[in-house]
């Protein structure tokens, strides 16, 4: 049954940029997505990411059910998917898509640290607990760090 649902949700599910047209959904989301303690992007950013970076969104029956920000500088900012839909690898297509070099990350996430997930593709921690909180890792694609 499992399998049937995440063969389903896959299916059903598409990706793509994200449009100014879309910051309502978006904003939505990350407030139906995100604890309190978890929240991250101020009301009003979303439009100006939509607008200054590549975003995308993961869409369900035309509701956003995850979304990535990627930077100027080809950093991932914001990678997140609703909790009814992880496990059905959402985040891993989002992450192919946004493609970044480099990952800005919080770390204390009330869902966890997201570093391990990371790594698993492909993502080496390079710097642990940055900013000023002390709570932001930075991990980049590979194992050194090219410079073009």
């Amino acid at each position: 049954m499992k399998n049937q649902n995440n063969n389903l949700i896959n299916a059903q599910t598409t990706i793509r940029r994200a449009w100014p047209d879309d910051e309502p959904m978006i904003s939505r989301f990350v407030d139906s997505a995100l604890p309190k303690s978890d929240f991250f992007v101020q009301h009003g950013k979303h439009k100006s990411y939509i607008q200054r970076y590549k975003v995308f969104i993961a869409e369900l029956f035309g509701q956003v059910i995850g979304w990535s920000v990627i930077d100027r500088q080809n950093k991932l900012i914001h990678l997140l998917v609703h909790p009814d839909y992880r496990r059905h690898g959402i985040g891993t297509e989002l992450l192919k898509v946004s493609a970044p070099k480099i990952i800005r990350s919080k770390s204390d996430q009330s869902t966890g640290n997201p570093i391990n997930w990371y790594q698993k593709h492909g993502y080496t921690l390079l710097a642990k607990s940055t900013g000023k909180n002390r709570n932001i890792d930075i991990l980049i694609k590979g194992d050194s760090i090219h410079f073009d």
